[in-house]
């Protein structure tokens, strides 16, 4: 009886000894949120007038930030949009994310849409004044 009971001591010891890395700081569980705030954005050069520079950076949670440089005052009745298709084939284009009216030679806005959901087909940020195409550049995936 005095054996059975040593046994299941030492049997309780080492299964509470066993596991972990044997330090007072508690495990890491992976809970915490993993983001890459410092990933390099989509460069897109704008072609026409005003020409500029835009980038597209992958946010959180399927969230896309669009940044636009110009290279000079909007102007009146400026617009800016996502578009499926290319520059090169401008009439074909069709509007997939619209972002908004381009008042200042700095603009930004947020996409309700993943980086890699926008680029999975052929994407081009687009200016258009009273409808018609006044720049564009075809976003590249890097």
């Amino acid at each position: 009886m005095k054996r059975r009971a040593v046994l299941i001591l030492l049997g309780v010891a080492a299964v509470a000894g066993c596991g972990g890395t044997h330090t007072t700081k508690p495990a890491d569980t992976g809970s915490r949120n993993v983001t890459k705030p410092f990933e390099r954005p989509i460069v897109v050069s704008l072609k026409g007038s005003p020409s500029g520079t835009a980038q597209l950076r992958r946010l959180v949670n399927k969230q896309t930030s669009v940044s636009l440089k110009l290279s000079r005052d909007a102007g009146k009745g400026l617009s800016a949009s996502l578009e499926r298709g290319s520059c090169g084939a401008a009439k074909g284009l069709q509007v997939a994310k619209p972002l908004g009216a381009v008042r200042q030679r700095s603009e930004s806005w947020s996409v309700t849409a993943s980086l890699t959901q926008l680029t999975a087909s052929p994407l081009a940020l687009v200016l258009r004044r009273g409808g018609k195409v006044v720049a564009c550049g075809t976003v590249r995936q890097a």
